[in-house]
């Protein structure tokens, strides 16, 4: 999980979404990356730091690139999303995306290039990203999420295949001439 981790996006549901899904088995690696270290990477770094597979990176010194070269797939369990850059660029280098079924990414992403994630029925208030704004977002499920870890973890073929064909679709379909 990479870009500015943040409620809008979803991070904090990713660390518990994995520790559902493999505990601390050793059995994934998670990588939590953000170019500075939010309120919320701070205490996420707090309540998961010690997990023996849970890495935190909180200074991308480089591009986006370095994480992509960490990962085999990139989540991005958002709560809303007006364009999604970060999963674009994740299946232009190859790599499946395990993505909420909401917003921008539904124009470009499908079962063939990754994973979905199911919403559920909870909600959280759009305040608690913008200020003084009313409305709710409905927030992605942890289950669908560690469930997706999981199918993707146990079949790294099925993710490579995917990622091959997520770089494909953008290398034919996301050009400047289109």
């Amino acid at each position: 999980h990479g870009g500015m981790t943040q409620f809008r996006k979803g991070s904090w549901l990713v660390p518990e979404a994995f520790v559902k899904a493999f505990g601390n088995t050793g059995m994934a690696k998670l990588i939590i990356a953000s170019p500075q270290a939010t309120p919320m990477f701070t205490q996420l770094k707090l309540e998961y730091g010690k997990h023996p597979d849970i890495e935190f990176i909180d200074a991308l010194e480089e591009s986006a690139m370095f994480l992509y070269k960490k990962a085999h797939i990139y989540i991005s369990p958002h709560l809303a999303e007006g364009f999604g850059l970060m999963p674009l660029e994740a299946m232009a280098t190859g790599m499946a995306c395990l993505v909420s079924r909401i917003s921008a990414p539904r124009e470009f992403v499908s079962k063939d290039y990754g994973w979905w994630i199911e919403m559920s029925e909870d909600y959280a208030p759009v305040s608690q990203c913008l200020p003084d704004t009313s409305g709710f977002w409905r927030l992605p499920s942890i289950d669908s999420m560690a469930e997706s870890m999981q199918k993707a973890a146990g079949d790294p073929k099925e993710v490579e295949s995917r990622g091959m064909a997520a770089s494909e679709y953008v290398q034919n379909n996301l050009t400047w001439e289109d």
